[in-house]
Order: structure tokens, then C-alpha cells, then sequence
């Protein structure tokens, strides 16, 4: 599709702002995870959770990050998590502050 060269850019800046504050959020939620907290797991073990990969935009355009939580008296020793993102919304607006 061909888009003018004003919407174009709209679209692009859309996706640049999008692309920070996915990152923004993604990094907050990293640093906010109960990272060392020990917790009882339903076999009597002990899981606890610690950081694995920090938040980063990958080639294809996605986000991700990792954490393994540590097991500790049960059949499995760890597991591994990875969060992304997988969409997101938003309006366009003639460029005010929403």
C-alpha cells in the first residue's frame, strides 16, 4: 500500500514511540519481579526466581526477556520462562499530547 509521505511518517513515528515504550515497559516489569524471594511449590519444593536475559527488541521486530526460576528439593531443578510482547494499541491523533 502506498501511503503519502505525511501519513508515512506519521505511521513511522506511531511505531518508533510504540517500539520505546514496549521497551520502557518490558525493562520496569524485569526490574520489578520478586528476583531472589523464595516461594513453596505444590511438591514441597522451593522455587525462586532469578534473571536470565534483559529485555531487548530482536530482528524480527519482537521483545523479549527471560527469567529462570531455581527449584530446590524437586524433580526439576529450574525452569525456564521467556516474556513477549505481543501486540499493542493506540490511536493516531494530529500530533497534541493524548
Amino acid at each position: 500500500m502506498n501511503l503519502s509521505p505525511a501519513i508515512q511518517s506519521a505511521v513511522d513515528e506511531g511505531h518508533a514511540h510504540a517500539r520505546r515504550i514496549v521497551l520502557e515497559v518490558m525493562r520496569e516489569v524485569y526490574a520489578r519481579l520478586p528476583y531472589g524471594a523464595p516461594f513453596k511449590l505444590s511438591d514441597g519444593s522451593t522455587g525462586q526466581i532469578e534473571k536470565f536475559s534483559e529485555p531487548e527488541e530482536f530482528e524480527d521486530g519482537t521483545f523479549r526477556f527471560g527469567f529462570d526460576v531455581q527449584i530446590q528439593g524437586g524433580k526439576l531443578d529450574h525452569i525456564e520462562f521467556y516474556v513477549t510482547q505481543t501486540g499493542w494499541g493506540g490511536i493516531m491523533t494530529d500530533g497534541a499530547a493524548a
